[in-house]
């Protein structure tokens, strides 16, 4: 909408003017200004020259906390308005505006900053984020209750496979021949019992190698998971005489 005045307006446009802006009060009574706003618009295509029109918008405008409209309408009305009274009073109103202006100006740079100040403190005070997931390290040799068993049975049978050669060594006959005191059935049952001994040793150290050489492939031939603990610490980072009246 054009805020200058353009064709002026015919007596009939300006009663139609007139009873819109009586609309626009009614509603700025009900405090539905946007809707006053609208109604000072469509009243003042209708009577551009109104300069009541145009102060009665500057007022909603400032009373919907629109600064720059407000001011623009403000302006506007002084060049309309003669009385030097009242265009005093209204540059007064121009001023306050313009302090209130540059006020909410600073304000919105404070509140900014703060914004961006909280925002950075934020992140600066976040916590570290969570150590990368490590890999388990693997390491030959796995002790477990196979390995033992094993080692358990191979180490029985050592002790059988000695037990038995120690037996077998002491039933040998050697070299001893019948006489008074050893008969040859002595000397054969000897013999026998010897040969029944190393056969048990022979046996026993046999499965004491087999199941120990087992038990050393179950341990050396598979691996086992080493634990690992990753550390991690935080870094010290506007009348004609058709329009008159004011709300």
């Amino acid at each position: 909408m054009s805020l200058l005045p353009s064709t002026p307006a015919t007596a009939d446009d300006k009663d139609r003017a007139q009873a819109v802006f009586s609309e626009a009060k009614e509603l700025y009574k009900r405090g539905q200004y946007r809707a006053a706003v609208t109604k000072l618009e469509e009243a003042r295509r209708l009577d551009p020259a109104a300069k009541e029109l145009v102060y009665n918008l500057a007022l909603v405008h400032e009373k919907l906390s629109e600064v720059d409209q407000a001011l623009t309408h403000f302006e506007l009305y002084l060049t309309l308005e003669q009385d030097e009274g009242e265009r005093a009073r209204v540059r007064a109103i121009v001023k306050r505006l313009e302090g209130a202006r540059a006020d909410l100006e600073r304000q919105r740079a404070a509140e900014a900053a703060a914004a961006s100040a909280s925002a950075a403190a934020a992140k600066s005070s976040a916590p570290p984020p969570p150590p990368a997931p490590v890999a388990p390290e693997r390491r030959r040799g796995k002790l477990d209750r196979w390995v033992y068993v094993a080692g358990g049975v191979s180490a029985v049978a050592l002790v059988s496979g000695v037990y038995f050669g120690v037996k077998a060594l002491g039933s040998s006959p050697g070299s001893a021949k019948t006489g008074p005191d050893k008969s040859i059935k002595e000397l054969q049952g000897d013999a026998d019992a010897t040969k029944s001994h190393a056969t048990n040793a022979d046996v026993s150290l046999a499965i004491a190698l087999l199941v120990g050489g087992t038990a050393a492939g179950l341990y050396f031939l598979r691996t086992r998971e080493v634990s690992t603990t990753a550390i991690v610490a935080p870094v010290p980072g506007g009348a004609t005489a058709a329009i008159g009246g004011r709300f």
